[in-house]
């Protein structure tokens, strides 16, 4: 008995799926064909029973389109009451140019996809490729992947709100493992500003966010003060810092945590930080330019090593610690301070 064929042909059709995909696609335009279709070839036997399905469709997602292939074998009638498994085969979709709104990510058939994307609050457009694939079916597990391009997009992720803008880059999923590759931001000249990478990878309690950001001669301004933890926030509005930095970021979240793990290393750019930090209790500031030295963040410490900066023809070194406490109080040490032709003039005088 020969296996029964038929041509499915869409034309402006509207479709979701509301187990995997729950977003609603329009414009759908294409053909599914069963056992190869009317009109061909008899198809070859299928080894595994049920029925072979191909299909070709594309459809609007958003105001782009998107192309929807699928190849499976084995396909029955589906059982009533039961959700359906992925018969053996590969389904892919691709799109390019896709705006990313918060229904698009809401829509994501993969909680562990929701939970990586969401929290980074992208927005722009992006290229994007996913596919399932499935051995067989005694038993073997969909194997997935997902290449996402970044082609200009904006990232603020919620965990270290720096606002970045004009990213390139890639995130991919291989299973539950997710990676952030090659990541950009310039500014509007084209000079690269921070670069970075990541990823998620499941853990025993759920999973552990890692991103790594690389920030070259950035401006010290009001997004970074956003960005900070409350208490380095603190640290800054004592200091007043204005120029360029260079930073190296670490941000570490695991899954049930109440905030992100924050570690950031800075060195001046090219001397071109100035400070004015707030000496007297009466509030009078103390301005110093070309700044230098290391300053690292961690766990509500601030450490400053070989710090070095002129007012005028006096030039200071030192070294330092700021720390603050749960109650917002904060502690300034200064070590092995040194100063070079020490002028006891008025800038100094009220601010001491």
């Amino acid at each position: 008995r020969l296996p029964p064929r038929a041509t499915i042909t869409f034309k402006d059709a509207e479709f979701e799926d509301s187990e995997k995909f729950t977003y609603r696609l329009t414009g759908g335009r294409g053909a599914v064909l069963v056992n190869g279709g009317v009109g061909a070839v008899e198809p070859s036997p299928d080894q595994r029973g049920g029925h072979h399905i191909a299909a070709n469709v594309t459809a609007v997602v958003e105001d782009t389109r998107a192309k929807i292939v699928a190849s499976l074998s084995g396909v029955g009638r589906p059982s009533a009451g039961a959700p359906s498994a992925m018969p053996p085969g590969t389904i892919s979709i691709t799109a390019e140019g896709v705006p990313l709104t918060p229904q698009l990510v809401a829509a994501l058939p993969d909680a562990k996809a929701r939970e990586v994307i969401r929290p980074l609050r992208p927005r722009g457009r992006v290229d994007m490729r996913r596919q399932a694939d499935r051995a067989d079916a005694s038993g073997a597990r969909i194997e997935t992947q997902t290449d996402v391009r970044l082609a200009g997009c904006g990232v603020n992720y919620e965990g270290f709100p720096y606002d970045l803008a004009g990213v390139t880059g890639w995130i991919r999923a291989r299973g539950k493992t997710w990676r952030f590759e090659e990541l950009e931001s310039r500014a509007s000249d084209g000079r690269l500003l921070v670069a970075g990478h990541g990823g998620v990878q499941p853990t025993s309690r759920g999973s552990r966010l890692r991103l790594t950001l690389r920030g070259q001669g950035v401006p010290l301004e009001e997004r970074l003060r956003v960005a900070l933890p409350s208490d380095a926030q603190a640290a800054r509005q004592y200091l007043l810092p204005r120029g360029r930095r260079n930073f190296d970021a670490r941000v570490t979240h695991d899954t049930g945590d109440e905030k992100p793990r924050v570690q950031i290393s800075m060195t001046p750019d090219e001397r071109s930080v100035a400070i004015e930090p707030a000496f007297s209790t009466a509030g009078y500031r103390y301005r110093l330019e070309q700044l230098d030295g290391r300053f690292d963040w961690r766990d509500n410490r601030l450490d400053m090593t070989d710090a070095r900066a002129v007012h005028g023809r006096t030039a200071y070194g030192c070294d330092g610690v700021w720390e603050t406490d749960p109650s917002g109080a904060w502690r300034l040490a200064r070590e092995r301070l040194r100063a070079d032709r020490l002028a006891f003039n008025h800038d100094f005088l009220l601010a001491a």
